[in-house]
């Protein structure tokens, strides 16, 4: 089951989701992150750019379903819509086309611009459309997941690598565990964890 849930109820009731708002007047930006215990970026074995999205979508809902995560809540750093009005419009890509069906047939399009709930069984849908959106959409990079719990983080870059934020020492141990059943390697950025 996919659900929405208010932007202002989201950022209440989920306060570990970052956070980011530039005040238009002073060009001051102001912004939040929750406490990190340790920070982890990873990579498929397989960068193969035809399989990327199949095999990314794929190896997150393998690793939320091995640390036991039924859902997990989305949401923008930026108070803005899921789907901007020109990748709306968009009608030349039907990979986008798609995706940004799947969001209006679950009405997540318009104006809305709080928290997306996914269960599990909807998860590695949701997650390829996901990432779909995050490959075509310059401006959908503010988007993290977060577990109901509130102790794991998560966001998709672009290129396909994954930033996972453990937020504490439970979390942290069974991630490390976890990973290690999954196609994900360590990415080796500078100033992250190693798995």
């Amino acid at each position: 089951m996919i659900k929405k849930i208010p932007r202002d109820i989201s950022i209440i009731k989920y306060r570990n989701f970052p956070l980011w708002e530039v005040d238009d007047e002073t060009q001051t930006e102001f912004s939040h992150f929750p406490k990190v215990y340790s920070y982890y970026c990873v990579k498929l074995t397989d960068e193969d750019d035809e399989r990327i999205v199949q095999n990314l979508t794929s190896e997150l809902s393998k690793l939320f379903g091995l640390l036991e995560v039924n859902q997990l809540i989305f949401l923008s750093a930026h108070n803005m819509r899921w789907i901007a009005k020109h990748i709306a419009q968009e009608n030349d890509y039907e990979t986008l086309i798609n995706a940004v069906s799947y969001f209006d047939k679950h009405k997540l399009t318009g104006k809305f611009n709080g928290a997306i709930e996914v269960d599990k069984v909807d998860l590695e849908e949701f997650f390829k459309h996901f990432v779909i959106l995050t490959n075509c959409d310059s401006g959908f990079f503010h988007n993290h997941f977060l577990n109901k719990k509130q102790d794991i983080l998560g966001y998709v870059h672009y290129s396909g690598e994954v930033q996972f934020y453990t937020l504490n020492q439970d979390m942290n141990e069974r991630f490390l565990k976890k990973i290690k059943e999954t196609d994900f390697v360590d990415a080796m950025r500078e100033d992250t964890n190693r798995i």
